[in-house]
């Protein structure tokens, strides 16, 4: 009889535990699954990218967009060390000064945040930055009224306490870099009869690195200010400061109109000077005085800037504020600055009457900064925006109207003027001006959503049933 070997036996049942596990064996012998191997023009199969990668191809019709980098979140402790966020972790190897790259942030506290060439990490836990009167970025000013942190090697980005911001940037040389969260410097402090003690927290930051091609447009409005930044209230008696020249704009001129809005959590004393003000702002540490309304015949308790006043040139002073917006008109050629005055919000313990400790720590302030040209279509859109903001819709529609005779051709202004109609019960006038929106930027569901609901309120089911099954189709 028969008898197979162990090695036999072996082999059949090495053989069936391969079929039953979906194992292949080498083509051409007997047994073999129906799976062909890869040809030689087939590209091996890798490891697959992280979804942050994976982007849509265009069409040909459509421009390259910025592909995504890294988008992550990251654990940080206040007053504690630097992350290092490499993106050569993330499958992206050297940068290119032939393409253009956005970072967005956005924290919880403020932090630092550092783009430096990967040749200069050694240096990072070495040097500590030390708080200095930084250099003027105006190209015709020597003088600076701006203070920050002095990093003593190159950076391509250096923001600092920054909460949300989008920062558009380049690099000057074919290379690895480095994005780093500095948060050394964003604790709370507490100053008392025993020294200062500091408090440490973590908190999360969410960084999104994005490539855009050679070429590709990028988003991105110069000479703006849109960022949510920490003031800190530290007894160093620091304020930021937002120069004009260094935003674009070396002098502004009658005609000029600075669009501002600030708003904290906390309150602060927002201003805004020319030039020769300027000069005086640091000289003499302000007091709180007496005020006389600008506006009524009252006064109320306020700071006087010793020689700044509106009529010795300061065209904006709001003290104690924790949200304003204003359109200023710029009355002469001069530079201009926005000051944001933090140094009266610290916290204060006190017992019998007496301070006992002070507490500095920092103010989240939402600041938006443009310059607009008075009695530009955009202009007066901007002014209905605000009027839109605070509910007053015909003040609102008055002034996208004004905007509308200049330009017809913005579909955001036919947008909000739709809404605004909408609001004061003129459904067939919104109809309108929701379809002069579709009519530039064609295919917005929202905008069809919106038509729909309005010919509902109209009691046109018919138009109502087209509109809404066109906001599905696009």
């Amino acid at each position: 009889m028969f008898r197979p070997s162990v090695i036999v036996i072996g082999a059949i049942f090495l053989f069936c535990m391969m079929v039953l596990s979906g194992c292949s064996v080498p083509a051409g012998e007997p047994g073999t699954n129906t799976t062909s191997p890869l040809t030689s023009d087939q590209p091996e199969a890798g490891p697959s990218p992280p979804p942050a990668l994976l982007q849509p191809t265009p069409s040909k019709d459509e421009p390259a967009g910025p592909s995504v980098v890294f988008s992550k979140k990251f654990f940080v402790l206040s007053g504690g060390d630097p992350v290092v966020v490499d993106p050569l972790e993330y499958g992206y190897q050297y940068f290119s000064p032939d393409e253009t790259y956005s970072l967005s942030i956005d924290t919880e506290y403020p932090v630092n945040i550092l783009v430096m060439d990967s040749l200069y990490a050694g240096l990072l836990p070495i040097l500590i930055p030390e708080w200095v009167t930084t250099p003027s970025r105006a190209p015709d000013r020597t003088v600076s009224y701006s203070s920050g942190f002095l990093y003593e090697y190159p950076l391509v980005v250096q923001e600092e306490n920054v909460v949300k911001k989008t920062v558009v940037f380049s690099v000057p040389r074919t290379g690895r870099y480095l994005v780093i969260i500095d948060p050394r410097f964003t604790s709370k402090t507490t100053l008392d009869a025993y020294g200062v003690s500091t408090s440490h927290e973590y908190f999360q930051t969410t960084l999104t690195l994005q490539q855009y091609p050679p070429g590709a447009e990028v988003a991105w409005n110069r000479g703006v200010v849109y960022e949510t930044i920490g003031v800190t209230t530290s007894f160093l008696e620091m304020t930021k400061i937002y120069a004009f020249d260094e935003l674009g704009y070396p002098f502004l001129s009658p005609g000029d109109v600075i669009h501002l809005s600030v708003a904290t959590d906390k309150p602060v004393n927002v201003l805004v000077l020319d030039g020769e003000a300027m000069a005086v702002f640091f000289r003499d540490m302000p007091v709180e005085v007496t005020v006389q309304n600008r506006s009524v015949d009252a006064v109320h308790r306020g700071y006087s800037y010793w020689g700044i006043s509106p009529n010795n040139g300061e065209l904006f002073h709001e003290d104690k504020s924790f949200d304003c917006e204003a359109f200023l008109t710029v009355p002469k050629r001069s530079k201009y600055y926005v000051v944001i005055d933090p140094r009266f919000s610290y916290e204060l313990s006190s017992m019998g009457g007496y301070p006992i400790s002070y507490t500095a720590d920092f103010i989240t302030t939402k600041v938006y900064i443009e310059v607009l040209r008075e009695d530009s279509a955009l202009y007066w859109k901007k002014v209905g925006d605000y009027f839109l903001r605070k509910g007053e819709y015909d003040a609102a529609e008055r002034y996208y109207q004004k905007s509308l005779t200049l330009d017809q051709e913005n579909p955001d202004t036919w947008y909000n003027l739709g809404i605004v109609l909408r609001d004061l019960g003129r459904y067939r006038e919104a109809i309108h001006a929701f379809n002069q929106t579709l009519r530039i930027q064609p295919g917005d569901a929202d905008v069809w959503e919106k038509i729909g609901m309005l010919y509902l309120l109209t009691e046109n089911e018919a138009a109502a049933r087209d509109a809404y099954n066109r906001s599905f189709i696009t």
